[in-house]
C-alpha cells in the first residue's frame, strides 16, 4: 500500500455509507417528484378552467342567467372578471 493510498476497509465504508444514503433519499425523491407533477398538472388544468370560464363570461354565456342589470360580460369587459366575481357595482361604461 502506498502512502497516499486510503485503506481499503475505509473506502468500503465510505462506499457503504454513499449506497445506504443513496437507497435512503430515493423514495423521498420519488414523492417529491410527484407531489410536483400533481401540482403543475393542477396549475395548468385550473388555469384552462380560468381561461375557458372568462371566454365564457365575456361572451355573455351568463347574460341570461342574471336579471341585474349590468350583465356580467358587461361588467367583465369594464372592470374585468374578477370585479365581476367580487359583486364590484358597477354601471355599464363607466
Amino acid at each position: 500500500m502506498n502512502d497516499g493510498e486510503e485503506p481499503v476497509v475505509e473506502r468500503a465504508a465510505e462506499g457503504a455509507l454513499m449506497g445506504w444514503v443513496t437507497a435512503k433519499s430515493w423514495p423521498w425523491l420519488i414523492r417529491l417528484g410527484l407531489w410536483t407533477i400533481s401540482l403543475v398538472a393542477l396549475l395548468v388544468y385550473g388555469g384552462i378552467a380560468w381561461w375557458r370560464a372568462r371566454r365564457a363570461v365575456l361572451a355573455g354565456a351568463l347574460d341570461t342567467e342574471v336579471r341585474s342589470a349590468p350583465p356580467p360580460s358587461v361588467v367583465a369587459r369594464d372592470q374585468g372578471v374578477l370585479a365581476w366575481i367580487k359583486g364590484t357595482e358597477v354601471t355599464p361604461g363607466s
